[in-house]
């Protein structure tokens, strides 16, 4: 059994494994696909898009038999409409795994090593959700619950990886938007676009010291004043 120390090395651990055991069929993203390119923001679960599946039930069949040959590890498993959530606890740890289905997602090769090196892993070419899909994806995310990991995540996006969102995705999730009732989501760009401002303009330190407990301490400098350029010069130019 491995032995892990943090939240964040089983989670290199799941990327490992299912980069090792379903191969192309697992495409990472979300916080965790954002790691492996440098952005320094933690994160306590993995999200994967399995292709090309149309039942979540399909993938779990393919996850349990695959999980169930680790000694030690434990997991449990709970599916909503939205997605297929799993517990995995191993090695003292514990970390959330969330599994979407879809027949097809554009996808990329990265390497795990960023990751991998830190925890003592060997390194892999694991696929994650094409940079301007999962730009676009991020954003409608925001729109719909209006979380700051969302929000620092657009300006990682828009400065670290210097992509912009694709556009026909992010106006059909606007058009097919999942209302909270904690939030008012934008149900077009015009709308999405003028809430983006206006929550550049909210930022200040103590609206954003949630993301200390996420964030190195040397990123939270300056981080207002990045995060609202980020945005604004976002809104701007698309």
């Amino acid at each position: 059994m491995e032995n892990f120390q943090t939240t964040e090395a089983l989670l290199a651990w799941i990327v490992d494994f299912f980069a090792v055991n379903f191969g192309a069929h697992a495409i990472l993203k979300g916080g965790m696909a954002l790691r492996l390119l440098q952005s320094p923001r933690y994160t306590n679960n993995a999200d994967f898009v399995f292709v090309p599946y149309s039942s979540k039930k399909d993938a779990l069949e393919l996850i349990h038999t695959k999980l169930s040959q680790v000694k030690g590890l434990t997991f449990t498993s709970t599916m909503n409409s939205k997605a297929l959530c799993l517990k995995i606890t191993y090695a003292n740890q514990t970390a959330q795994v969330k599994i979407n289905v879809h027949k097809e997602c554009a996808s990329i090769p990265v390497s795990t090593t960023l990751l991998s090196s830190v925890h003592g892993l060997t390194p892999r070419l694991i696929r994650i959700m094409d940079l301007p899909t999962a730009f676009a994806h991020k954003l409608a995310a925001w729109n719909e619950r209006h979380l700051l990991r969302d929000l620092y995540d657009i300006y990682a996006f828009s400065t670290v990886m210097k992509v912009s969102p694709n556009r026909s995705i992010l106006s059909e999730r606007l058009a097919h938007v999942h209302v909270d009732p904690k939030t008012k989501p934008a149900k077009n760009l015009v709308q999405f676009k003028a809430q983006l401002v206006e929550e550049a303009d909210r930022l200040t330190e103590k609206y954003i010291h949630e993301l200390s407990a996420l964030l190195p301490h040397a990123e939270m400098a300056g981080l207002v004043m990045r995060m609202q350029f980020a945005v604004r010069n976002l809104v701007e130019m698309n």
